[in-house]
């Protein structure tokens, strides 16, 4: 009856506190729902933009007609595009059902309205995968560290602003992001479990990143060196008379290493598509022996490349999280021991910036994205230690937080600003009151840079051969430029310098009759104007609109 009763008083203690226990986890869990919720919104407002199009307003998207065309040579006999073809795959089952309606003559999917609505479904497929690399974190997070930092690690990657952006266009930025994430947590959970089956999903998923877009294999060439070593650290530890050569004729490794090569011949479609598949390769290779690099492969071209990865790295996540991204990477490298998987998220990373960026000597703010995700697991351990460190001004260090979370949230919903209020929503409402149907204009740039432009009798070009004696040869009504493709990108002394100054100086006979860009008051992206158009594609949001008219 005595231990009974002892029994009894000392599950009636506990019951407080597993309920306190579980009422804790619902609000964790919650808070993470809360996360992706605030995600998914973010990264669908403005998913319209530029739209209905035949080709948008972002760059480097992956447009309808580049899947129709791809779907109608069945991805073989030749076929073969700048990017590899897994995404184009998984846009085909999302197309299926507008393919089979256009089969029977319902709908055609060459036309504005239908084309417009595959242009939806591209992005809205950025929109998923997006939210869905924001709960991937939070499950690496999981791997690395307790519940609550994963979760502020999770929302620290949803206000990544490169990230914002890329989350609503058709690009491949986001897919190929995706399934790096993934091969992330299936690396840490091979550190920490040794399993086959992540070593099988980890393959998996490092293939078809690469053959979504090739750049990733950056991050699978020092990766798999350093899981046969802790591997083959974790067999000695089993058996003392292990060796390297045992090591790598494991089953893990063997069975992994089949799996990624016939997966990427497979998905490659190398088989029945051996001739395309060989001039993508021919068309990447030149590609990488561009003359465009901005920086030499010395010492100190090394060094202003690390130098501009940084100044884009705190354009993306703004100067806060990169500050706190880098005082957790420290006090991680201070630490070791106690941050080991933390330290090991580094070794893609590192892999990815010496094979990839080191190797073509340039960057872009897009080329950086999943650096920065990998980057957010060591601001949020850090903005995590430093509440806990100290009870006392533990009240202070939440409202500084707390500020730190709101600037970046309107920083990166800036984006969101921009877009909704691009400068070329208020031009196309001016030109259709202002300019007949019948009048010919000259756009001067690409078409993912002008106002929309089908509704008038127009001709868009972006030669470098454009020249004054052209536009008297031409002779349109109005000429229509974009900041985007300006005197500002032009060389000097070139037909198309001289064309834009002469435009901008009203010494022929077109004068300005319209000057806009919209002046968003949500926007803490106006440091965006001073970087280079070659170094990020943001630029393009909102450009500023001049358009000329022809006087008699």
């Amino acid at each position: 009856m005595i231990v009974a009763s002892k029994t009894f008083l000392e599950f009636e203690r506990e019951v407080p506190m597993l309920i306190k226990l579980i009422e804790s986890q619902k609000k964790l869990n919650f808070a993470i729902v809360l996360v992706l919720s605030l995600s998914f919104f973010i990264n669908i407002c403005g998913i319209g933009w530029g739209l209905p199009s035949f080709h948008g307003w972002a760059i480097d998207e992956i447009i309808p007609a580049q899947v129709l065309d791809g779907i109608e040579q069945g991805f073989s006999n030749g076929w073969y595009y700048k990017y590899p073809p897994f995404h184009y795959y998984v846009l085909t089952i999302f197309y299926t059902p507008f393919l089979i309606l256009d089969w029977l003559n319902v709908v055609d999917v060459s036309s504005l309205p239908t084309y417009t609505v595959l242009f939806y479904i591209e992005r809205f497929v950025s929109v998923v995968m997006s939210t869905t690399i924001v709960y991937l974190v939070y499950l690496c997070g999981l791997e690395i560290y307790d519940k609550k930092t994963s979760i502020l690690a999770a929302l620290m990657t949803a206000l990544n602003c490169t990230f914002v952006y890329y989350s609503k266009t058709a690009n491949l930025e986001i897919p190929f992001t995706f399934w790096f994430v993934l091969s992330l947590l299936f690396y840490l959970r091979i550190l920490k479990h040794q399993k086959m089956r992540d070593y099988l999903l980890f393959s998996t998923a490092a293939v078809i990143s690469v053959c979504t877009k090739d750049q990733a294999y950056g991050f699978y060439l020092l990766t798999p060196i350093f899981i046969v070593l802790v591997h083959h650290l974790y067999q000695k530890r089993q058996n003392i008379t292990t060796n390297i050569v045992h090591s790598l004729t494991d089953k893990k490794i063997i069975f992994s290493l089949l799996l990624s090569v016939t997966l990427f011949f497979i998905l490659q479609n190398v088989i029945f598509n051996l001739e395309g598949f060989i001039a993508h390769i021919l068309e990447l290779t030149s590609q990488a022996g561009d003359a465009s690099k901005k920086f030499d492969k010395t010492i100190i071209g090394y060094l202003q490349l690390f130098r501009q990865t940084l100044k884009l790295l705190m354009y993306s996540l703004g100067l806060p999280v990169l500050i706190v991204g880098s005082l957790g990477l420290l006090i991680a490298f201070l630490k070791p021991k106690k941050n080991y998987l933390l330290l090991c998220s580094l070794v893609p990373t590192l892999s990815y910036y010496v094979f990839y960026i080191g190797i073509i000597s340039y960057v872009r703010d897009r080329f950086l994205l999943p650096i920065t995700i990998v980057l957010v697991f060591f601001g949020a351990n850090f903005i995590f230690m430093f509440l806990i460190c100290n009870q006392k001004f533990f009240k202070i260090k939440t409202i500084f937080v707390s500020i730190l979370l709101i600037y970046t949230f309107i920083y990166s919903a800036s984006i969101n600003s921009l877009m909704t209020q691009d400068s070329r929503y208020y031009v196309e409402k001016w030109m259709k009151q202002n300019i007949r149907g019948d009048a010919l204009v000259l756009g001067i740039g690409h078409k993912e840079y002008l106002p929309r432009l089908q509704n008038f009798k127009y001709v868009s070009l972006q030669s470098p051969s454009l020249s004054n004696s052209y536009l008297l040869q031409l002779n349109p009504d109005y000429v229509v430029t974009t900041s985007s493709f300006d005197i500002r990108r032009s060389k000097k002394g070139t037909s198309r310098y001289q064309l834009f100054s002469s435009l901008y100086n009203e010494k022929n006979s077109y004068k300005l009759v319209l000057k806009y860009k919209s002046k968003p008051r949500w926007n803490l992206l106006r440091h965006q104007e001073k970087l280079s158009y070659k170094d990020t594609n943001l630029d393009k949001i909102n450009p500023e609109i001049r358009i000329y008219r022809k006087t008699p």
